[in-house]
């Protein structure tokens, strides 16, 4: 009981269950839910999935383009706008699992 704490997040403050004697490291994993994707903001999700975003409009974009260029990689970018969202989603569930 001497090394428990615990996260008030409406007062922002971090209690302990008893005061500590000695100065105590504290490790906690946080997971932030970010605003709403704005034209005006960046992505609030991590790095490695943000180029799902360019992939998306690529596979949205290249029907309308019509060019040769654009329609030879359409699979592709299908495929890769697909696995992101895929591991995106995998990520998100893990997430609130942890939350639960």
């Amino acid at each position: 009981m001497n090394q428990l704490c615990y996260i008030d997040f409406s007062t922002n403050r971090l209690y302990f269950i008893v005061a500590p004697t000695a100065a105590l490291s504290v490790e906690y994993d946080y997971i932030k839910n970010g605003e709403s994707l704005t034209l005006a903001t960046s992505p609030l999700f991590p790095t490695q999935f943000h180029d799902i975003v360019s992939y998306g409009m690529a596979v949205k974009f290249n029907p309308i383009e019509q060019t040769d260029k654009a329609q030879s990689y359409q699979g592709i970018n299908k495929q890769m706008y697909d696995e992101k969202l895929s591991r995106l989603r995998m990520l998100d569930a893990n997430q609130k699992t942890q939350l639960a």
